[in-house]
């Protein structure tokens, strides 16, 4: 699974959410949170996605445009 780790900081960011809310509401560390996002949260378990998707409330579109994008697409190129 490839992700847009900078879309889904903007979009963490605009529901009002850090790196620690996010953590304490997944109940993880947030070294653990933060180690998935280094490696571009291929790591992060499936039902933690579910979890994280219901809890900023990502629409499907959101949901596609962060955690599937094609292997071509090159995210340091895209503008939000």
């Amino acid at each position: 699974m490839k992700t847009d780790t900078h879309r889904l900081k903007v979009l963490m960011y605009d529901r009002g959410e850090t790196h620690i809310s996010i953590s304490q509401k997944l109940n993880i560390d947030r070294s653990t949170f933060a180690r998935w996002g280094k490696n571009n949260f291929e790591t992060m378990p499936l039902r933690k996605v579910y979890e994280l998707v219901e809890l900023l409330n990502l629409d499907d579109d959101e949901v596609s445009k962060v955690f599937f994008l094609k292997e071509n697409e090159d995210v340091d190129r895209q503008i939000i």
